[in-house]
């Protein structure tokens, strides 16, 4: 179990990695400037292997894959889309967010 100590310094590192993220999205209206950048800062604090941003169309309720970090070119060629999606529209049904 973490101390008060461990839990604060935890929140502290989350508030800092939020505020980052809004002075990148600060910087430009164009999602595809800042995603790579905000992903690339999740990445680094949080760890993660890879990642990847899909958004819904709630008008046509399809979904886009617009981004990933950490996967190399031929692992984005194998990314089984179809598979992410039917998962991706699982989530989204049931509105689970991941972070």
């Amino acid at each position: 179990m973490p101390t008060q100590s461990q839990h604060y310094r935890q929140k502290i590192e989350e508030l800092t990695l939020l505020f980052e993220i809004s002075q990148t999205l600060d910087e430009s209206r164009d999602l595809h400037e800042i995603i790579s950048p905000i992903l690339e800062r999740l990445s680094d604090r949080l760890g993660m292997k890879h990642g990847t941003l899909a958004l819904l169309n709630r008008e046509t309720n399809e979904i886009s894959i617009e981004t990933s970090v950490h996967l190399t070119e031929n692992q984005q060629k194998r990314l089984h889309i179809n598979q992410v999606k039917v998962l991706l529209e699982w989530l989204f049904n049931q509105e689970i967010q991941l972070l």
